[in-house]
């Protein structure tokens, strides 16, 4: 079975590992999903684990991620 595109962008914010490779990653496939906020990223998190909650410190990073996806979309 092979994993939807959506999960794998999931999968690394909830792994939480911020290494400079797991978030290049994530910018890179967020913005090919066209998930471009965090608003987009906390959905793609929250369908895949709904049952997990999103402590302060990740909820800041996912909002830098989306900041880093913006900045990169805008150079």
């Amino acid at each position: 079975m092979i994993a939807k595109p959506e999960y794998l962008p999931a999968m690394k914010l909830f792994a939480f590992r911020l290494y400079a490779q797991d978030v290049g990653d994530i910018v890179l496939l967020a913005r090919l999903l066209k998930r471009t906020t965090a608003e987009d990223l906390f959905s793609l998190l929250k369908h895949y684990y709904p049952d997990e909650e999103v402590p302060p410190r990740k909820q800041m990073a996912i909002h830098e991620i989306a900041s880093e996806i913006s900045a990169a979309r805008n150079s």
